[in-house]
């Protein structure tokens, strides 16, 4: 008896110490398991997203001054190589005094132009049978000439014998008398005799 006791208590130990050793073993399969996922995992996490980098593109730009007959004058910003007609888009468009044909519109505009519309008055009193640059002046009449009721003090000064006192004396006259009627009026202009008038009398028109 004392026998089978003790067959039966080493089979019971036998038999619990392989249950032991079988839970031992699942544990560690299943630890060796996660250290075995875990790299891939963090592998995941960190590995950057494919992707491109936008290309930076750098569209230049320009400002154009917009003023005469449009609806509001100002400094306009265009994409360079932008035509006239744009430039005066931006303006609000012509005035219904505008003589459109007064500007070549269809010409590329340039940084730091000057775009001057005349009226349908202004375009007649020149005589201006084509549209003139974006840049020209109202100042300059017919064949070139100087327009006296519009024309700065620098514009004044390419006529002969005309300094800046002259000058000068012109726009304050003008401005004083609500402009000149004649070419011929500009000697009442302190300082302008028949002897300059008759320099400057074909490099002049009033409009």
């Amino acid at each position: 008896m004392k026998l089978k006791k003790k067959l039966l208590l080493l089979l019971l130990g036998y038999v619990l110490f392989v249950e032991g050793c079988s839970d031992t073993e699942a544990e560690i399969f299943t630890e060796e398991e996660i250290s075995e996922e875990r790299p891939e995992e963090l592998t995941q996490e960190v590995s950057p997203v494919p992707g491109q980098t936008p290309a930076v593109t750098s569209v230049q730009t320009i400002y154009v001054d917009v003023g005469g007959a449009v609806n509001k004058p100002g400094v306009y910003q265009l994409k360079s190589g932008a035509r006239i007609y744009e430039a005066i888009e931006k303006a609000g468009g012509f005035t219904q005094e505008a003589e459109p044909e007064s500007i070549n519109q269809a010409q590329m505009a340039q940084d730091g132009e000057q775009i001057l519309v005349l009226t349908k008055e202004e375009f007649q009193a020149q005589g201006m049978s084509q549209p003139q640059a974006a840049g020209q002046s109202p100042a300059q009449g017919q064949e070139g000439k100087v327009n006296i009721n519009t024309a700065d003090e620098t514009q004044l000064q390419t006529l002969s014998g005309i300094g800046q006192s002259r000058a000068e004396a012109i726009i304050e006259y003008r401005e004083k008398n609500g402009g000149f009627s004649s070419v011929e009026e500009i000697m009442n202009v302190d300082g302008i005799k028949e002897g300059i008038f008759e320099k400057i009398k074909d490099e002049i028109v009033v409009g």
